[in-house]
């Protein structure tokens, strides 16, 4: 399987260097190649998600596994991103098309009979794997309550692995009983 991070600095360099374009373009006041550039991206964007879910789906078929997604659905109007970081193109959240990827993966698994989840993401990456308690991410590193460190992504990837549901609502008001 071709690495994952090959893609994503594929997307991220296409990113950069259609906004780069866009802007030189918006200045020459040249509207319909700027449409028809938009639309070329897409298509480049929309086949190398096509790519990722095909060797996705395969990988989890051939070892005889199944998928699980975190839910980002609302994660454009719940996680903060600063400014610098939004008007980048290559690591912008607003150009990131994760629910694209995630609807062609869920296709292909149910096609293929590869079993698909969607996992709720609050606390998946603040969360120790070891032990389920909330500790610090800083960046790319997070740190549990006794010190253990290890990167996040990671620490991230076995929380989803090892999930089975939360054992309790998030919801903080009383139950009714």
């Amino acid at each position: 399987m071709p690495r994952d991070e090959d893609k994503c600095g594929q997307i991220k360099h296409l990113r950069r260097r259609y906004q780069k374009l866009r802007k030189q373009l918006q200045k020459a006041n040249k509207r319909k190649v700027i449409k028809r550039l938009e639309s070329k991206e897409r298509r480049i964007i929309t086949y190398i998600n096509h790519c990722i879910s095909k060797q996705l789906v395969q990988f989890a078929k051939d070892y005889g596994m199944g998928l699980r997604f975190e839910d980002l659905s609302k994660i454009r109007q719940t996680s903060k991103q600063s400014k610098k970081v939004r008007s980048d193109a290559g690591n912008s959240r607003h150009t990131w098309s994760y629910f694209q990827l995630e609807t062609l993966t869920r296709y292909k698994a149910i096609k293929n009979g590869v079993p698909f989840e969607l996992i709720p993401a609050p606390y998946t990456s603040k969360s120790d794997h070891r032990n389920g308690v909330i500790g610090k991410r800083n960046g790319h590193w997070f740190r549990g309550f006794d010190g253990y460190q290890c990167n996040s992504d990671w620490n991230a990837s076995q929380n989803i692995g090892q999930w089975l549901g939360f054992s309790c609502p998030l919801d903080s008001r009383p139950s009714r009983i």
